[in-house]
């Protein structure tokens, strides 16, 4: 008897021709994920074995891998019954809590000797009575789940739930605007379950915002970066004060956030045009602050020259603070900081802007000339 994780895939089978890139990609990513832990990755079946002593490892490592809905620890053993019964014996005793069970059967051998429902009452007769653990056939508090292949026998009890999505890497590369706060973590996050590489661009005020925010940016891309361990992650920084310091003097006033974010969105924009990307990712959400009504994003989302994507728009702020802090974002989100976003704040913000009045407020500014500028002055930081 051999421990072994069954690794399951959903998504990934309803794709046509393409299937076997997706399955492709699956696997580097598995297989990346995996370094460093002795263990040996096999197809079986339209599904992954992972082959380890190691299995609690290979599962926190398996459990970032987009594209996998399931994963089982499982107990391999040899074809005949009497090792079969021995390995369900041995999963029960390493599983806890066990108040019920049930047993189902997958024979893709049929030449195994006995047919499922035989083989399901023998294991579970053997499970009850030697453990004492009731049978519960319609509401079972455990399944135990035997597979008898042709060429890997195996029996589970319990299934982790995977992320799901598909395989980071098989949707190209978009460049995330990231902010040290609670949402564009989370937007991110969301474009790599839909097979997204992703780079970040932060913006960043000297002297008038402290070292933390740029810290924790950095914090976040290498919380966001095990999610993608087969692909680097880049962090471009934008020292962008002295920007938001002459948009400031731009009239009316009251545009100012509008100004900001359009100049954001061009400077992230030809970061993400260096960095071969194919779209902009923000963590906006419609109505949720002053900048982000209909007739605001409408007016920002005009200055840039590439797909914005927003897979937030339609999310309360508890939806976003319960996927971030099951991603493990949302503690490092909430540590202290300032914010470049808030920074020369008027004091009554525009909610629902007209374009004619933003375009009339940056034609004195050249802002063709400040975006080279602020990306000439722009840094990376490469994310391990």
């Amino acid at each position: 008897m051999k421990f072994i994780l069954v690794l399951r895939f959903g998504e990934i089978f309803l794709k046509g021709k393409n299937r076997h890139f997706f399955k492709s990609i699956l696997r580097q990513n598995l297989l990346k994920a995996l370094e460093g832990i002795p263990s040996e990755l096999i197809v079986y079946h339209g599904r992954y074995i992972v082959r380890t002593d190691h299995l609690d490892e290979a599962v926190c490592a398996c459990s970032k891998i987009f594209g996998l809905t399931s994963i089982s620890p499982s107990i391999s053993f040899d074809k005949n019954i009497e090792a079969a019964g021995e390995a369900a014996l041995s999963l029960v005793r390493h599983t806890e809590n066990i108040k019920s069970f049930k047993v189902i059967v997958n024979r893709s051998d049929k030449s195994f000797p006995m047919k499922s429902p035989e083989i399901a009452y023998e294991i579970g007769g053997l499970i009850h009575m030697t453990e004492n653990i009731p049978v519960d056939l319609h509401n079972p508090g455990h399944v135990i789940e035997l597979e008898i292949g042709p060429d890997i026998c195996f029996v589970s009890a319990l299934r982790i739930a995977g992320p799901g999505g598909l395989p980071v890497g098989v949707s190209g590369s978009v460049e995330l605007l990231l902010s040290a706060g609670i949402d564009s973590p989370v937007a991110g996050w969301m474009m790599m379950k839909r097979g997204a590489l992703i780079n970040a661009t932060t913006f960043y005020s000297p002297p008038w915002v402290g070292e933390e925010s740029l810290e924790k940016a950095q914090m976040l891309c290498k919380t966001l970066k095990k999610w993608q361990p087969n692909n680097p992650m880049k962090l471009t920084v934008v020292k962008y004060g002295e920007a938001q310091r002459i948009l400031r003097k731009c009239r009316p006033g009251k545009l100012a956030v509008i100004l900001y974010r359009r100049l954001m969105l061009r400077v992230a924009a030809q970061v993400a045009a260096n960095n071969g990307a194919k779209a902009l990712v923000t963590g906006e959400s419609l109505g949720q602050v002053a900048s982000q009504t209909l007739e605001n994003m409408i007016a920002i989302n005009q200055a840039s020259p590439m797909l914005v994507l927003r897979p937030l728009v339609a999310f309360d702020k508890s939806d976003t603070i319960s996927i971030a802090k099951n991603i493990d974002t949302f503690d490092i989100s909430i540590l202290p900081h300032q914010d470049s976003c808030t920074l020369f704040m008027p004091e009554a913000p525009e909610t629902k802007a007209r374009l004619v009045d933003v375009i009339r407020a940056e034609e004195n500014v050249d802002m063709d000339a400040m975006v080279a500028e602020l990306i000439e002055k722009s840094s990376v930081i490469e994310i391990e």
